[in-house]
């Protein structure tokens, strides 16, 4: 009943069965594919709430990590911070992405929210893979993205 929520016509039921099945827990795999096509939804509240809700899946929403990634680009900065925090706790899935993580980084309205979770000791794996962004940003003119470069680099102890 709460999957059939995410297909309703009305966003405030869709992001009420995301919530919903957040709460299900992590051992719920059957539900991520329900919230996996939330991701693509017109409204941005309700990409919000499926990203929140499959980050809450950890290993079990690590199928759609693709999925999660594509929405880096979405139009939404709330959006694009959130694929980049469900990346993060989809773990060793996301490593493919952490290129793609980084240059999030671009945005710049999105560039001090997405540099605090760079920051978060659980991105220290992703840092690697995607150094060669990282020393783009050291010699970028941008202040804010060189300071960030900073930043990331040096709590991760890179």
């Amino acid at each position: 009943e709460i999957i059939e929520g995410c297909a309703d016509s009305h966003r405030d039921v869709r992001i009420a069965a995301s919530n919903a099945l957040r709460q299900v827990g992590r051992g719920a795999a059957s539900v991520a594919p329900a919230l996996a096509k939330l991701l693509c939804d017109s409204d941005v509240g309700v990409r919000s709430a499926a990203l929140e809700s499959l980050a809450s899946l950890r290993e079990h929403g690590a199928p759609y990590a693709q999925v999660v990634a594509e929405r880096l680009q979405d139009e939404d900065p709330t959006v694009c911070v959130g694929a980049l925090s469900c990346l993060a706790a989809l773990g060793e899935a996301a490593l493919p992405f952490a290129r793609v993580m980084a240059e999030v980084l671009q945005r710049e309205q999105v560039l001090d929210r997405a540099a605090k979770i760079w920051e978060k000791p659980t991105m220290v794996k992703f840092v690697s893979p995607a150094c060669s962004v990282f020393e783009e940003y050291l010699n970028s003119k941008n202040l804010k993205k060189c300071g960030a470069a900073i930043l990331i680099l040096g709590h991760c102890g890179a």
